[in-house]
């Protein structure tokens, strides 16, 4: 399956988010949106890098020190 990152990088985008906000001027919906649609599958983001806290983790844990 193509990626939305392949096919921007095929026309010429090399800035992700300048594709994203084109793609969606002319199209009405996020270049994702459209992949899914063609697919019928959820596209999920890449996983979060494990040695990264989030806030809320963080704040969480703040609460039970």
């Amino acid at each position: 399956m193509r990626t939305v990152t392949s096919i921007a990088m095929d026309h010429g985008f090399t800035h992700l988010g300048r594709f994203s906000a084109f793609y969606r001027q002319m199209y009405g919906e996020l270049p994702s949106e459209t992949l899914r649609k063609a697919t019928g599958r959820l596209i999920s983001s890449p996983p979060h890098d494990k040695g990264c806290v989030s806030r809320t983790s963080s704040a969480e844990s703040m609460k039970t020190s």
